[in-house]
């Protein structure tokens, strides 16, 4: 007794160390992949913002960019709210409004104005005379306000516009020379140099904003023309998901990934504020952590529940005899191949073996290894139980044709992961059955494992399971295009342990057909074998 005691725990201790190296393995391996997976995820979301910075940076620089060169090749005349015609020289000359009477025509212009030498702002869309924009309603309303923001701004606008002149005894600074790249246009009778128009950034209204601004050099004095672009009309044209953004001088200390513009004579910048989309990246980094050690958990109690059955198996198998041993011996063999790889890739995981890049892989190949050995264990309990007298079936009347279509759809990926197809065919007016529901699902399960190991060297790998009237009753049949079964071997095929002599047939226990049998002769019903038309076996 001493000795069985003995081997019990030699087998348990082993056991053990054959669950916990793995475990160990898996865990590590585990860890490093997920935090390289939650690492990603808040990468991709930082690049995303950068690249969509960039993107958008291009794209606004190419739109500013237009609108500069439209308002360079606009006359210096249109800058007044009227003039005369410039085609007619004659004393009756006509005068005409200006187009930008009417207010900027583009979006993203907050407002024209125009400063002559004595400092006097004007905006074209805002009437000198008193009462003159009675009704031209709210566009006449928001340019009015622009022009008085403007004016308290006129020495900002001189200074950036005539850097370097120097000043009238007004204070307000005067033009320089013309630039080299100046413009010589002629109007009517008078003649000015006009520069083209370049970027500023100018402070309006206490706030930086970004202003193009060129000299007109005339004989009737100089000015400053000039626009302002609106922060918030460029904003409205970008997209607000999933980075709300906002459009800045360089450096103004806003969080957020930024691209500049690249706008020469003015720093400015597109920013992609970034919180939110880091903060859900971060969530679903933690959510990964948890799921990850949820199944490490899972997978290691089950692992650990699995070594205390075959720890028991092995005390009993040790104290019975004859058909025990057999039992025994084909339990050690068919459980050594999913501990074996289970030992394999986890002591590859724990030396570092292997191809570095596929940890992930030999990860997911203990887990597979660990359901096959789950698997294993669950066929070997459920004889135990049929043994023993523990398997009680609960017949029901029920709908069996969708407990047969479910257990079906169910097994369909792990078929189809081994080159195989499963089909199922239901014939019409099925009359009702009692049935234990968990009792067919397993039965089923069973045939259809056996079909796909003992067809895998057929040419036709499909697996057909058929459910039909027959009579006042319902048979359910699962066929394969194997070798079929020897005719020597077919009166022991439903008893326990007996699995043939052929030394090429896939590895198991000898227990699947046993439990099936048992499970129809509880429910009332048999289960019998014959040869598919077609060759190969029908069940």
């Amino acid at each position: 007794m001493r000795g069985k005691h003995r081997q019990t725990w030699t087998a348990g201790l082993l056991t053990a160390l054959l669950v916990a190296v793995p475990c160990a393995a898996w865990w590590a391996a585990g860890t490093r992949a997920v935090e390289r997976d939650a690492q990603s995820l808040v990468e991709s979301a930082e690049t995303g913002a950068a690249r969509q910075a960039v993107r958008l940076a291009e794209r606004l620089h190419g739109r500013l960019d237009g609108v500069l060169q439209h308002e360079s090749g606009r006359p210096f005349f249109e800058y007044a709210r009227r003039y005369q015609d410039p085609q007619l020289s004659c004393d009756c000359a006509t005068w005409v409004e200006s187009p930008l009477a009417r207010g900027p025509a583009d979006p993203l212009l907050w407002a024209h104005f125009e400063i002559n030498r004595q400092g006097i702002l004007s905006v074209p869309s805002v009437p000198a005379e008193t009462g003159e924009d009675a009704g031209l309603g709210p566009v006449a309303i928001a340019q009015g306000e622009a022009a008085e923001t403007l004016r308290q701004s006129v020495g900002a606008l001189a200074r950036a516009a005539w850097a370097g002149g120097r000043r009238g005894d007004d204070g307000i600074p005067q033009p320089t020379e013309a630039r080299a790249d100046a413009v010589l246009v002629s109007f009517g009778d008078e003649s000015a140099l006009v520069d083209p128009f370049r970027w500023h950034t100018v402070e309006i209204g206490g706030a930086p904003r970004l202003v193009a601004l060129r000299t007109v050099k005339a004989s009737s004095g100089s000015r400053i023309q000039g626009f302002v672009i609106s922060e918030d009309a460029v904003v409205a044209t970008l997209p607000a998901e999933p980075y709300p953004a906002q459009f800045r001088p360089s450096g103004a200390g806003l969080n957020g990934t930024s691209a500049p513009l690249g706008l020469a004579g003015a720093d400015w910048e597109l920013s992609l504020e970034t919180g939110q989309v880091l903060v859900e990246a971060s969530l679903q980094a933690s959510q990964l952590r948890r799921g990850f050690l949820r199944r490490f958990l899972g997978g290691t109690a089950a692992a650990v529940l699995s070594a205390f059955f075959l720890v028991g198996l092995v005390a009993q198998s040790e104290r019975t005899a004859g058909e025990r041993s057999r039992f025994a011996a084909s339990a050690a063999h068919e459980l050594r191949t999913p501990l074996a790889g289970i030992r394999l890739y986890g002591e590859m995981l724990a030396d570092g073996l292997g191809d570095p890049t596929r940890q992930q892989e030999y990860a997911r190949q203990v887990a597979s290894e660990a359901d096959r050995l789950g698997r294993v264990v669950s066929n070997v309990l459920g004889y135990s139980n049929l043994e023993r007298g523990r398997l009680a079936v609960k017949p029901e009347r029920g709908d069996l044709v969708a407990v047969v279509t479910d257990t079906v759809d169910r097994l369909r990926t792990a078929v189809e992961s081994q080159g195989a197809t499963l089909h199922l065919e239901v014939a019409d007016e099925i009359p009702a059955a009692r049935f234990d529901e968990d009792a067919v699902r397993q039965a089923l399960a069973n045939l259809i494992d056996n079909a796909e190991r003992y067809a895998r060297s057929a040419t036709d790998r499909r697996i057909e399971v058929a459910v039909a009237a027959d009579g006042a009753h319902v048979c359910v049949s699962v066929s394969d295009h194997g070798p079929g079964i020897d005719r020597a071997q077919r009166k022991r095929l439903f008893r326990p342990f007996d699995r043939g002599s052929d030394p090429d047939a896939p590895g198991g226990l000898g227990l699947g057909l046993a439990i099936v049998a048992q499970f129809a002769k509880s429910q009332g019903g048999s289960i019998h074998y014959e040869e598919s038309r077609d060759g190969g076996s029908r069940f």
